[in-house]
């Protein structure tokens, strides 16, 4: 008689997900949004934003738009502008988290906290400082004193909600690594609590501006500055306009420089993949060749972005509008619901580490 079979093993526990990664990333409200912006920020924020393995907290700088920015109508209207252009641009608020920073007053407390483990001559050598105060002085004004503590406003965003990712470009890099300093700084100081953040570079993408600036920007004005929320036709009354002699345009700073910044436009679309195959050999063929004009070069670029991705953009931003300022309203205060759930104990705790009797707040 032959043996009976050994029991069966109990089957294995499903190994547990891993738990998704932090992401962080604030914008200043100062102005509608670009095609700058949107190719070197937003459109990457959308793209990490559907990522199963990350959790995004995107916020409104609103406390860092008051170093440069003193009119508040301007501030207020600019508040719904950024949440809308986060929206147009592709990021989920059900996926993502969208807030205002000022919602959030634990921040405050935390970078005066962190304000405390750092000397002035560390905040004297930041890059970003040094450029503000310089370009203030040319004008002949002074620098105030939220610029020069910037950093560590920055900080304490990065560091309140835990962020294990900061999708930064390379300008803001040395604050990323200021934030590490300090939270190893903590660390040293009141035991292992600060979660070290972790660089998520991304690719420094100059867009060229329309007139002789070089890169797009809110300071060359409307008149040159491609928004994304303007209609096809009033990006098309700007481009077609745009100066293309190289006498009358920088071109060290346009993304091709041995070309127009129109030129540029094209190089920066077919290096981000938005551009159909041979699309710059298309531009330099027929340019260095003079087989047409400089028009049917401008209208190609701006025809490549409505159909990548300006249509789209504009589709959501109308259904986003078409619901009303509540709407957005709503997204924001679940937002900062949500964010602050997230911030406030690490707050907290980390004021409780310092020696601070925090059941008094």
């Amino acid at each position: 008689m032959s043996a009976p079979p050994p029991p069966a093993l109990p089957p294995e526990a499903p190994a547990p997900a891993p738990k998704p990664k932090v992401a962080l990333s604030l914008i200043r409200a100062t102005g509608r949004t670009h095609l700058g912006n949107y190719l070197g920020a937003t459109r990457s924020f959308a793209q990490l934003s559907a990522r199963e393995d990350v959790r995004c907290y995107f916020g409104v700088a609103t406390l860092h738009s008051l170093t440069t920015l003193s009119d508040p109508r301007a501030l207020k209207r600019d508040i719904r502008g950024v949440v809308v252009d986060f929206i147009a641009a592709g990021v989920d608020p059900e996926r993502a988290v969208i807030f205002d920073q000022t919602a959030i007053p634990e921040t405050l407390q935390l970078s005066w906290l962190l304000s405390c483990l750092t000397t002035a001559g560390r905040l004297e050598r930041m890059h970003h400082w040094k450029e503000k105060k310089d370009k203030l002085a040319e004008l002949g004004q002074a620098a105030n004193v939220g610029l020069f503590t910037y950093p560590i406003l920055m900080a304490a965003d990065i560091l309140g909600p835990a962020a294990d990712l900061v999708p930064v470009g390379e300008d803001q890099l040395q604050h990323v690594e200021f934030a590490r300093d300090l939270a190893l700084r903590f660390n040293h100081l009141y035991g292992d609590y600060f979660r070290v953040p972790t660089f998520l570079e991304r690719e420094a993408v100059r867009v060229p501006g329309l007139s002789a600036s070089g890169k797009m920007g809110k300071s060359e004005g409307d008149k040159a500055t491609l928004y994304l929320g303007d209609s096809y036709e009033a990006q098309w009354k700007k481009i077609k306009v745009a100066p293309t002699d190289p006498a009358r345009v920088r071109l060290q700073d346009a993304g091709h420089p041995d070309r127009c910044n129109i030129g540029g436009i094209h190089k920066v679309l077919t290096h981000l993949g938005l551009h159909e195959e041979g699309g710059m050999e298309w531009v330099t063929d027929g340019c260095t060749q003079a087989k047409w004009g400089c028009a049917v070069c401008k209208k190609r670029a701006l025809d490549v972005m409505e159909e990548g991705f300006l249509r789209e953009i504009r589709e959501r931003r109308a259904a986003v509008e078409a619901r009303g300022d509540g709407y957005i309203d709503e997204v924001i205060r679940e937002g900062n619901e949500r964010a602050r759930a997230r911030i406030q104990p690490v707050v907290l705790g980390a004021m409780e580490r310092a020696g601070l009797i925090t059941r008094w707040v």
